[in-house]
């Protein structure tokens, strides 16, 4: 299999998870395994991780050797759509706490700053999903 890696734009968009959730985590994974496969992309000569960096991280303590079937590989488009595809999963988690929520919104804010304006067309729509608003997602739904 190949080596798998993780991209600081990826990670640094992901909520932290406090010690208890670290904890909590690990010790799922020890007593029940790897039940979710970590999401990644294929770069070639190696798997950049998009989804599963704290289960990735867990297993690695824990010794666990990751194989094809507990790795999923998604085909993006762009880094674009990797990252709108990473937030929309992350803004659909049932424990992920509204503090979480507002800091994805302006981790996103920074984000999309950076983006022409006909790519921000779905900031909106996530912001809602996060249950967040900004300012520049209300601007640019207007301006559409």
């Amino acid at each position: 299999m190949k080596s798998i890696s993780s991209d600081l734009n990826i990670v640094l968009l992901i909520p932290e998870l406090t010690d208890s959730e670290y904890e909590s985590l690990k010790k799922s994974i020890e007593k029940g395994g790897l039940r979710d496969r970590i999401v990644v992309i294929d770069r070639g000569d190696s798997y950049v991780i998009v989804d599963g960096h704290h289960r990735y991280k867990v297993c690695m303590e824990l010794g666990i050797v990751l194989t094809d079937d507990n790795i999923l590989v998604i085909q993006f488009i762009s880094d674009e759509e990797i990252i709108d595809w990473m937030i929309e999963n992350q803004c659909g988690r049932r424990n992920m706490t509204t503090l979480q929520k507002c800091e994805m919104a302006l981790k996103l804010e920074e984000h999309y700053k950076s983006m022409p304006q006909w790519k921000i067309k779905g900031i909106r729509v996530m912001t809602r999903k996060s249950g967040t608003s900004t300012k520049n997602s209300h601007k640019n739904e207007s301006q559409q």
